[in-house]
């Protein structure tokens, strides 16, 4: 059935799965600012005695002083993610970023603040954190006024993160370049390391020691979330994915007819895709060729997509394929779809199905073109699902945009399902965890 355009039982977009503190009473323990931090070290390095009181204590942290659960300003932060009060998970605080550049310059959003909200929003939805809401956030910075930059000192920003959010990571950096296309660069202090924690007779001593320091080029905002994964990935030691399994065997045939665009149909259709293909696309020597033109590019970009495929409810797939582009960003995305009620009586029908999960990889923020600038990319193995509802359909897009005229090319995508090992339903519990968590974050103005 071609679907029609109608507003009948749509998903909300949100429902799309994509996933002050004082003295411590009793203890005798005052207050740390900063400048009294500075002031220590400054002695030190005049020769003075190394300061071993309150602001050692405070330093040292679980090694000095009694562990204390996390203090929160307010009732309403208190009540954030139940995340926070999970055990064995580091507690995660990321700063705003440095930047000079905007989200969008009509709005005026600064970047920095959208990098630092990508890898807290990924990082609550991994699982693998613990991490502050926007609101908890805001209200320890408020009380707590700092801002770190790329050029902060560590230990500065060691003491704020443990102190003010009783952290054991903090990552923040700068974004410079172009709004279109940012460069970013990671810096991260892993607070449980004794390097960071065990300062023998100096204080702060060790506090400049980074657990990670990376540089990213992203060709486009679309860029970020990626990079964002794999610095999430470097801290986590482990993949955000499927961590308790791993694919094992590529089961049954490519449910992907004509993955290769070999076949061509009567009337220029392309068996196995979608008929009429839409203004710009083609099939050209075996491959799908898609053709923008900057006002196409910049704007809503072009795709195409694949036959309606079944959905073996709790299956994992893989998906695969050969893209490369000039000019243009390349995406992949694997659609689900779930089935409403057709038509009310008396208005028209409409196609019951609409999307309700989605599964992408940019090829381009993975791998390194060969000589010929062709990208094979495979994506994670993943399951189509939904909290709410079955998804019963799935489709392939491929999709190209840019900020200007280009071309994408396509050949080889492959579909199949996959047999995993290890773990499996820890991973698929995992799997939910995240996508339940993304939902209540998108639903309560979390990170993104």
């Amino acid at each position: 059935m071609t679907p029609v355009a109608g507003p009948v039982h749509e998903v909300p977009a949100e429902e799309v799965v994509e996933e002050e503190a004082g003295p411590e009473p009793g203890t005798g323990r005052e207050e740390r600012t900063l400048a009294e931090l500075e002031k220590a070290v400054a002695e030190e390095a005049a020769g003075g005695e190394p300061a071993l009181d309150s602001i050692q204590a405070a330093m040292l942290g679980e090694a000095l002083a009694p562990e204390r659960p996390v203090e929160t300003p307010s009732k309403n932060a208190a009540e954030e993610p139940k995340a926070r009060a999970e055990r064995g998970k580091p507690r995660l605080v990321v700063y705003n970023f440095e930047s000079s550049l905007e989200t969008h310059s009509e709005i005026g959003d600064p970047l920095g603040g959208k990098v630092a909200a990508v890898l807290t929003g990924h990082a609550a939805r991994s699982g693998f954190f613990q991490t502050f809401s926007e609101l908890e956030q805001e209200e320890i910075i408020a009380a707590h006024p700092f801002a770190a930059r790329g050029d902060t000192d560590p230990a500065k920003i060691a003491f704020h993160a443990r102190e003010y959010f009783k952290a054991d990571l903090a990552i923040w950096g700068r974004v410079t370049g172009s709004r279109s296309s940012p460069t970013i660069e990671f810096l991260a202090l892993d607070l449980r390391r004794k390097g960071t924690a065990d300062f023998g007779p100096r204080l702060g001593r060790r506090d400049n020691a980074l657990a990670l320091r990376e540089s990213h080029d992203c060709p486009n905002l679309h860029s970020i979330p990626v990079v964002a994964d794999r610095i999430l990935e470097a801290l986590a030691g482990r993949p955000l994915g499927l961590a308790a399994a791993r694919v094992v065997r590529r089961a049954g045939p490519n449910l992907i007819r004509n993955g290769s665009f070999r076949r061509k149909g009567r009337g220029g259709s392309v068996p196995g895709w979608e008929s009429p293909l839409p203004e710009g696309a083609s099939v050209e020597k075996g491959r799908l060729m898609l053709r923008l033109t900057a006002a196409v590019a910049t704007t809503h970009g072009l795709g195409v997509y694949s036959d309606w495929l079944r959905v073996d409810p709790g299956a994992h797939y893989e998906l695969s394929c050969r893209s490369r582009a000039k000019g243009v960003t390349i995406i992949v995305w694997a659609r689900g779809y779930a089935e409403f009620k057709a038509h009310t009586p008396g208005e028209r029908e409409v196609d019951p199905r609409r999307e309700a999960f989605r599964h992408q990889f940019r090829p381009a923020s993975q791998v390194e073109p060969d000589e010929k600038g062709w990208m094979a990319v495979t994506s994670k193995p993943f399951r189509p699902r939904h909290f709410r509802h079955e998804i019963k359909w799935m489709r392939v897009r491929l999709y190209a945009f840019g900020g200007g005229a280009g071309t994408a090319e396509f050949d080889d995508v492959v579909l199949r399902k996959v047999e995993l090992e290890g773990d499996v339903e820890r991973a698929k519990r995992d799997e939910d965890e995240r996508m339940l968590k993304s939902f209540g974050e998108k639903a309560g103005g979390g990170g993104e």
